[in-house]
Parts: structure tokens; sequence; C-alpha cells
């Protein structure tokens, strides 16, 4: 009974030194360019801040499809590995990830370019390839080992260097444009440095291409599941601007900016559980599972009444009142942030480690089509509220297909 409680009161000290590094480090990272978009707000107007946001989005979606699954599937891979294996893992990570890279780019570029306004086409542009770029990031990695400074050292410290000078360099010149041409440089300083002290990846024996594109097929699933998430929960502005005018997504962008930086929260506690759950080889639902459930729908409840409820007063003193959200968008980005809250543990700490991928992509495919055709019917009727609505409904989709899976496993089990 002394060995079990003492147990228990380590495994708490190691997760909450965990969550720690997870969350205090990436909030410098996230915070910071927060901290600038008023700034771009202000100095691009209300085309500027859109076509901003469209960059975003579909630069967001071209890094999801460029991770191909590593965010989801990579921290399990490497939290029990030796080293040797892990820096195999990393090497094929970053083959499959440039070889994506290649062809994404060109298609976000593109599309970002026919729907941006015409006044801030290449702010859009360099937004887009500087997200997708940034899915390079090694976070993942650092996730599964369990090293949140690696995160501080290679991904939160160039960012936050790249935003102060960004942020010197707009006030001085006005050029939105430069934000995201610092944020390029400072994902492949920051990116090459890890790459190259982790061990040159073990070049001989950990990038061979038809190696590595038969790793990318065997793990089809976990990116299909990545991908197809990622066609409703980071594209919202894009799909909005397909059927509203500029002024409707500026709004619409406000509210779903603080909706992401809302997400934080949801980011850092699932990254801590991520690797802490893979760690105990879980055969069956676990303690750490119905903790890890427990502590996401508790977030998920403050944090999505929070949103809902201090939307619009927030994004009128941070982006000025041309563009701030209206309540009911807010309210609806509220029942978004509980729903992705939710199905994120149910996804990543419980379906994911107990084998049960297919339900997670069975699900994210359901979200997709509802999210998605929800967001272009609603959007094209009520404007930013209804792409809101959709995106909800998207959401809540996951989490009751999720949610079912679950019930259905445990009884099997």
């Amino acid at each position: 009974m002394i060995k079990s409680s003492s147990r228990d009161m380590s495994e708490r000290r190691a997760f909450a030194r965990r969550l720690g590094g997870f969350a205090g480090l990436p909030l410098l990272s996230l915070l910071a360019p927060f901290l600038l978009l008023p700034i771009i707000a202000r100095l691009g107007g209300v085309e500027g801040w859109a076509a901003i946001a469209i960059g975003q989005s579909f630069g967001a979606f071209a890094a999801i499809a460029v991770t191909f699954g590593w965010t989801l599937v990579g921290p399990a891979k490497v939290a029990g590995a030796s080293e040797s294996l892990r820096r195999l893992h990393y090497g094929d990570s970053m083959i499959s990830r440039l070889l994506i890279l290649t062809i994404v780019v060109p298609l976000a570029s593109a599309a970002t370019l026919a729907l941006a306004p015409e006044s801030h086409r290449f702010d859009a542009l360099a937004m887009a390839v500087a997200m997708a770029i940034g899915s390079l990031s090694p976070a993942w990695y650092a996730i599964g080992v369990g090293r949140p400074g690696w995160i501080a050292q290679f991904d939160v410290v160039p960012r936050l260097v790249a935003v102060g000078v960004s942020a010197a360099l707009l006030l001085y010149t006005g050029w939105i444009i430069l934000y995201p041409i610092c944020l390029i440089f400072a994902t492949i300083i920051g990116t090459g440095i890890f790459s190259f002290r982790i061990g040159q990846l073990h070049l001989r024996k950990g990038t061979e291409i038809a190696r590595v594109l038969g790793q990318m097929w065997a793990d089809r699933t976990g990116a299909l599941t990545v991908i197809t998430a990622g066609a409703y929960s980071a594209t919202p502005v894009a799909l909005l601007s397909l059927v509203a005018p500029a002024g409707s997504v500026a709004i619409f962008a406000s509210a779903e900016k603080l909706y992401k930086l809302s997400l934080f929260s949801v980011q850092s506690l699932g990254g801590a559980f991520q690797g802490w759950v893979a760690e105990d080889a879980p055969t069956h639902v676990t303690r750490r599972m119905h903790f890890s459930l427990l502590s996401h729908t508790l977030l998920g409840l403050s944090g999505g009444s929070g949103i809902a409820l201090l939307g619009e007063p927030i994004t009128r003193l941070l982006f000025g009142e041309a563009v701030a959200a209206d309540p009911m968008t807010s309210l609806y980005y509220g029942l978004a942030f509980m729903a992705v809250s939710i199905n994120t543990s149910t996804g990543r700490h419980i379906l994911v480690p107990l084998g049960q991928l297919r339900s997670v992509l069975v699900s994210t495919l359901v979200g997709a089509v509802v999210g998605v055709s929800s967001m272009i019917v609603l959007g094209t009727i009520y404007g930013g509220p209804g792409g809101a609505a959709g995106l909800a409904a998207g959401e809540i989709a996951v989490c009751v297909v999720q949610i079912t899976a679950l019930a259905t496993g445990t009884r099997r089990i």
C-alpha cells in the first residue's frame, strides 16, 4: 500500500514537471505573435487583416498535410524506443515531410493568391508559406521523449526572435509581409540546428527514399486522420472566404484568432498527457486515460464558456472595433473549443494508444464531412456565425463517434 502510494506521488510529480515544461515554454512562443497581431490588424486594415488570415488558414492546412500524421503517431513511436530507433524515426519524418512540402506549398500558394484581396496578395502568400514550413518543427519529437527544453531551444526561442525583429520592422516600414518572412527564417534555422545536433539523422541508415516511402504507406491511417481533421479545423477562414465578402471574413478571423490562442491550453495539456499515457504501455483503459479525459472535459467547459462570454469584448480591445467578433460567432467558437478539448483526449490519449486508429480516422472523416459542408452552407446563409456553427458541428460529430467507439471498445475489453 505504501509502495503504491509512493508510486502515485512520484507519477504526479513527474506529470506536473512535464505539464509545466510543455505549457510554460510554448506559451511564450504563442503569446508573442498574438501580441503582434493587433499591429498587423491596424496597419493592414480590413483587407490586410483578411489576407493574413486567409494565408494562415491555407498555410495551416498545408502544414497539417506535411506533418503526415507524425504529430499523432510520432510521440508514441519514440516514447519507449531506443536512442538509435528514435533517430531513425526522426530521419524518416524529416524526409517524408520535405517530400510532401514540395507538393503542397505550390497548391496552398495558388489557392491563397486566388482568394486573398488583390491589394495584399503577396502578404497572404508569404503567410501561407511561413505556416507550411512551420510543420518541420521538431516539437512532436520533443513531446515523445519528454524533453520540453528542446521545444524552447529550437522552436520557441527562434520564433520569439523572429517576432521581436518583425515587430520592429513593421513599426518602421509598415510592411506586414516582413512578419511571415521572419517566421520562415526562424523555422529553417531552428529545425536545421536541431537536426544537426541530434546526430546528422543517421543519413546512410535512416533516409533511404524507398524505405521512407514504405514507412509512409504503413502510416497512412494516422496521416489520413490528421489531414482529414485539418480540412475543417485548420481552414474555417479559407472556407468562409469562398462564400463571404472580405469584411465578414475579417470579423470571423478575429474570433478565430482568439479561438486558436485558447486552443494552446488544449495543445499543452494534450502534449503533456500524450507521452505520459504512452509510457504506461496501455493494453486497456487505464487510470491515466481517465485522468486525461476528466482534465480535458473540465478545460473544455471552462475555456468554451470564456470564449462564448468574452469573445466580443476581447477581440474589440485587441483588433479594433472594425473587425471585432460578434456574440453569436463567439458562442459557436466556444462550443467548438469544448468539443476539441474532449476529442483531443478520447482520440490521442485513449483510442490511439489502444491501437484503435481506425476509429479515430472514422471520427475525423465524419467530422470533416459534417464540418466542411455545414461551414459552407451555414456560412453562405448566415456569414461568420454560420461558419462558426459549422465548425462546432464538425467537432461535436468527432466527439460523438469517438465516445461511441470508446464505449463499445471498453465493453469488448
